[in-house]
This record gives structure tokens, sequence and C-alpha cells, in this order.
């Protein structure tokens, strides 16, 4: 277990350090939003502030990466567009107990029926919102829609989300 947190360590420290020694500087959003309730981004901007890369890990009643372009569209820079691919929602995908189960699944159902939720994991299109401007501290939200497939079940289906963070 700690060799695998040294490594894990080491590895992000590397990943840091080579996206630091980038002529861009790195940025850093935390945000909270549904159905993720915790979203953390690492973006690096690109071509005179106009647009960036990013990546981030969402956390809610399940987990997921998404990584994404986007592009300011508007000459004040606080509407942008982008292409993501990753983690675009999640939900539930149907009932925890199939007919066949036993008793004690039946009966603990609504229970599981909380937790069952699965992310969508595929490709889509951003819309972000920047109270400042994109790539400049400050507060934005951004919405989410694609189509993709459920995490466990392997369904497919649309699906979407909606944040709001902080950039430093």
């Amino acid at each position: 277990m700690s060799s695998f947190l040294v490594n894990t360590t080491v590895g992000v420290a590397a990943l840091f350090c080579s996206l630091s020694s980038l002529a861009n500087p790195v940025e850093f959003s935390v945000g909270t939003g549904y159905p993720f309730f915790g979203q953390l981004e690492v973006s690096v901007p690109q071509a005179q502030n106009q647009s960036k890369w990013y990546g981030s890990y969402r956390i809610g009643l399940d987990d997921g990466l998404l990584l994404g372009y986007e592009r300011a569209v508007s000459a004040n820079n606080k509407h942008a567009v982008g292409v993501v691919a990753g983690a675009l929602g999640a939900r539930d995908v149907g009932p925890a107990c199939e007919e066949d189960d036993d008793v004690v699944c039946g009966i603990f159902e609504p229970i599981i029926n909380l937790f069952d939720d699965e992310t969508t994991n595929g490709v889509g299109l951003s819309y972000s919102y920047y109270f400042s401007s994109i790539n400049q501290r400050g507060w934005h939200v951004k919405f989410i829609a694609g189509y993709g497939e459920s995490s466990d079940s392997n369904k497919k289906r649309a699906d979407g989300s909606v944040a709001i963070s902080y950039q430093f």
C-alpha cells in the first residue's frame, strides 16, 4: 500500500512539474453541481487566453474523469463552447433487484436504489459562462450534454451535467 502511495505521489508530482514547465500557467478549479457534487479541475490556457484544455475528476453517487477543450466565442471571453470526452453525467439505470432476486434484496431495494447511479462515459459538447473571463480567476457555470454508455450496465444513453466552479 505504501509503495502505491509513493508511486502515485511521484507520478502526480511529475505530471504537475511537466505541466508547470509549459509556457502557459496551470490553473485549478473547485466546484459542485449535479449529478456530481464535487469537481476538481486542472486546465492549461491556450491561444492568447481565448481557449483552454482541461481535465477534471468528478464525484457524486458515482465518479469519473472528464477531458475537454473549450474556446471563447464572445468578444469579452465570457461565453465558451467546447468538446468533452469522459464522465458526462450519472443516473439510475433501473431497478436494483430483479424479479428472481432473494427476499433480502427486496427488503433493502429502496436503500440500494439510492446508491446505484452509474456514470455515463462518452463524448459531448459543453457551454460555459465565465463571470470574469475564460482563464481568469473567478466563478463560472458549465453545462455538458452528450451521448455514451453507462459504466457498469453498458446501456447506451444521452446524459448531461451542470457545475458551478471557482477558478483560482
